[in-house]
């Protein structure tokens, strides 16, 4: 057993291992240790405490001393020339025409060394610039290019919903994110929605994947076959994945089909299994009764009208019979009530019993209608087609990006 503190040089950074020895710090207190770049300034993280000397590193440091007032005025000074070193580096990036954006300067504790975190989208050659910096400021420079995830990290902000960044509050570090996961959530896939401050995928999509991939183990995907509780067989056409619940299309007996919503637990189904040959063919004799009864209905309507024309070409001749007249009566009836019923503005301006109708366009003029309407319904498809397909290499970039640098960590080891 080892009795060591945890030592964080800056908020939601990563935790050191020191030997306290005689001392006892008490959480939040101010301590000086030793690290890889010098003499730092850390805050402990928790109190000391006994750990197994299994899990520890092999070398352990001791701490220096817990800080004094001098110590914590000595850390505002550094704080100060921080800003003004800063500013001074900016007029030197210019002055060399170098393409990179300065994030923050820092000075070690005991001030040997000066470093500077910038940000660039490639490699940059800033030898002179170290060379006049170092003339500059009589001491050790150091330029540490980082990702755009550490910038977020270092200079924080508010996020999409309205808290402070959860980088720059307490993830110590970042964690793998990709597109399945907000797949896996159901959420919408326009990388705008999907992105955090820094541009690349949130982090927060790592937070409930574990929990989501559990609900979606447990429930059918969507075109997946189930049976109900009631005995019906379905198509699922949705799935609510936090309440656990279904949208079946199933088959009535009447040849109907029906949207229904199921819990999961009233569901049988096996993932990933197809509807079969049997509710392929109960779907299609669904669809073929619908047509039939269509036509059916068309056929009937057709020969009303047949009836109603040979009707009043008898009563034009003087031919016609009592069933001829209740047939014409039935017909002027109709006439009658839709001539009440129809617009003011389709019977202004006709004088009464004109029964005129509008001169319809010549076939040219449909065709070309037509042809209009074919090529607005072509060009919307082409302009989906492509509004999908910039979608997606959006997406697939910022995933290739984030894959990229999601091994970086703005705290560099300095234990």
């Amino acid at each position: 057993m080892a009795r060591i503190i945890g030592v964080r040089f800056r908020q939601a950074g990563k935790i050191y291992f020191y030997s306290p020895e005689e001392l006892s710090p008490k959480l939040g207190d101010h301590v000086i240790v030793e690290t890889r770049r010098g003499v730092e300034y850390g805050t402990v993280a928790f109190a000391p405490r006994e750990i197994p000397s299994e899990g520890l590193p092999a070398i352990i440091k001791n701490v220096i001393r817990i800080a004094t007032p001098e110590d914590d005025r000595h850390y505002a000074e550094n704080r100060i020339r921080e800003r003004e070193a800063l500013e001074i580096c900016e007029d030197k990036v210019r002055y060399h025409k170098l393409d990179m954006e300065l994030v923050r300067a820092e000075y070690t504790f005991d001030n040997n060394r000066l470093i500077f975190f910038f940000k660039a989208e490639h490699r940059v050659d800033f030898r002179e610039l170290v060379k006049d910096l170092a003339s500059t400021f009589h001491t050790r420079i150091e330029l540490l290019q980082i990702g755009i995830r550490d910038v977020a990290k270092m200079l924080g902000g508010i996020g999409i919903c309205g808290r402070p960044l959860c980088c720059t509050t307490y993830m110590q570090g970042f964690y793998p994110v990709s597109i399945k996961m907000a797949k896996n959530q159901n959420l919408s896939l326009n990388p705008e929605k999907i992105s955090g401050m820094c541009g690349r995928l949130m982090c927060c999509l790592s937070f409930e994947d574990e929990t989501y991939t559990y609900l979606n183990a447990r429930m059918p995907r969507k075109g997946d076959y189930v049976r109900t509780a009631d005995d019906l067989e379905g198509e699922v056409a949705a799935i609510d994945i936090l309440k656990q619940r279904a949208r079946v299309i199933v088959n009535l007996d009447n040849d109907e089909r029906e949207q229904r919503d199921y819990p999961v637990s009233e569901l049988t189904f096996t993932r990933g299994r197809k509807p079969d040959r049997r509710f392929k063919e109960a779907v299609a004799q669904a669809e073929a009764n619908k047509e039939a009864r269509e036509n059916e209905r068309l056929e009937k309507s057709m020969e009303r009208r047949k009836a109603h024309k040979s009707s009043y070409r008898r009563a034009v001749d003087g031919k016609m019979s009592e069933k001829d007249f209740s047939t014409l009566a039935n017909i002027s009836g109709a006439a009658d009530a839709a001539k009440k019923n129809a617009p003011a503005h389709e019977s202004k301006g006709r004088p009464d019993g004109d029964t005129r109708h509008r001169r319809r366009p010549p076939q040219g003029q449909h065709a070309d209608r037509d042809g209009r309407q074919e090529r607005d319904k072509s060009r919307s498809r082409r302009i989906e087609k492509a509004a999908r397909e910039n979608q997606e290499r959006s997406l697939k970039q910022l995933e290739d990006m984030d894959r990229r640098e999601q091994n970086s960590n703005m705290d560099h080891d300095r234990g």
